[in-house]
């Protein structure tokens, strides 16, 4: 499936199928809002690269 990206390329450091993908791994687990989403990203980060390029690092 394709995402349509409506963001400025040149201001985006982010993969837009990365941080979905991120945002929804967390919202399963039990994350409700932007701060949890981040700490659940942040402290998988590790997990997150087997399988994300995570070129701009955790969002």
């Amino acid at each position: 499936m394709q995402l349509n990206d409506p963001r400025q390329q040149a201001k985006c450091t982010h993969d837009l199928g990365e941080v979905v993908f991120m945002t929804t791994c967390a919202i399963l687990c039990g994350a409700d809002d932007w701060e949890s989403i981040q700490l659940f990203a942040d402290t998988r980060k590790d997990w997150f690269k087997q399988f994300l390029r995570l070129l701009g690092g955790i969002p």
